[in-house]
């Protein structure tokens, strides 16, 4: 009986994949984002932020024209500061009309902060909202705005110093082409 249901199952799940439409994409474009984090010195607490663009690319598919699912990648680098984002993430797309398409997602992933005497890495989760506009069947702009929420935070030692650094959140604009396969 196990046996049956797990080869129907399988069956029911193939014939499911197959009739999918499935678009595959690849993106490019900047990401100007400002990260708000918390520091500690000698019992001194700082706040400060991180405010750069980077540039971010991105693959993925998607499916029965609403579903998107994609791997991002954004490098930020600003004088001896490092910020690496690699995420999953999940858009819903909602036609407006003919060209137009709104999407809200979902975005999870790893982030390593680092400068000099000091790294930290760890969870990244938030949200994301935007435009597409297509230009082509093949080629669209998109533009949108992400907010994350880190838990990243580590300990160093600076001139015999010790300071600790806590990554609070970020948001982020973008603008960038996508290229439909």
């Amino acid at each position: 009986m196990n046996k049956t249901l797990v080869l129907g199952s399988l069956l029911a799940l193939s014939t499911s994949v197959m009739a999918m439409d499935v678009d595959y994409f690849v993106g490019a474009g900047a990401e100007r984002g400002n990260l708000k984090a918390n520091a500690s010195v000698v019992n001194e607490k700082f706040s400060g932020e991180f405010k750069d663009t980077a540039f971010k690319v991105k693959a993925g598919v998607i499916l029965n024209k609403n579903h998107r699912v994609s791997l991002s990648y954004a490098g930020y680098s600003k004088d001896s500061e490092d910020l690496d984002l690699t995420e999953l993430n999940y858009d819903y797309i909602i036609p407006l009309e003919n060209k137009f398409s709104i999407l809200a997602g979902v975005h999870v992933g790893y982030a390593k902060y680092e400068f000099p005497d000091f790294k930290a890495d760890g969870l990244d989760y938030g949200l994301q909202t935007g435009l597409l506009y297509d230009i082509t069947s093949n080629i669209q702009v998109e533009a949108g705005v992400a907010y994350t929420k880190y838990d990243v935070d580590g300990n160093g030692n600076y001139s015999g110093v010790d300071f600790s650094v806590d990554l609070n959140h970020s948001t982020a604009f973008y603008l960038g082409f996508n290229y439909k396969f």
